[in-house]
């Protein structure tokens, strides 16, 4: 029976791992042309809502208990479906030939993927420059002189 450690799905998006072997590469890619743009949103809204809990994060408003519950619902479905059916095959082999990294590993490269296009957005994107008026650029300059 396969097992998926919990915390390879908790990790989702914020590991790297350089020396992923070609058949984890073989199943994250088949993670990535397996999923809808809507499911990989999806999937970006439940790793917002697990770190939602982070108590560094507390000053947050709490989310609905409703929609924590439809994001592991949807989530759950999502690596059910994935681990199932649609890429079976390349994660039996590169478990097989690679371990259970495969797991952590490949569900990060989904979950960068994820969060590129959640950050892609205009808005998104108007928010994460949101700093730049507050940067003292004067000692950045003085900082970087050769």
């Amino acid at each position: 029976m396969w097992r998926i450690p919990f915390v390879a799905l908790l990790l989702v998006g914020f590991s790297f791992h350089a020396s992923a072997g070609p058949y984890t590469d073989k199943a994250a890619r088949c993670l990535i042309v397996s999923t809808l743009k809507s499911e990989r949103t999806d999937l970006a809204l439940w790793i917002f809502l697990t770190l939602r809990d982070h108590p560094a994060l507390e000053e947050l408003p709490k989310p609905d208990e409703t929609a924590v519950e439809s994001a592991n619902r949807k989530t759950a479905a999502l690596v059910t479906e994935l681990i199932s059916s649609r890429c079976t095959e390349e994660f039996r082999e590169a478990r097989k030939h690679e371990g259970d990294e495969v797991w952590e590993t490949s569900f990060s490269v989904l979950g960068q993927i994820a969060g590129r296009e959640i950050f892609s957005h205009q808005k998104v994107q108007n928010n994460v420059q949101g700093f730049k008026e507050f940067l003292d650029l004067d000692k950045l300059n003085g900082a970087l002189k050769d």
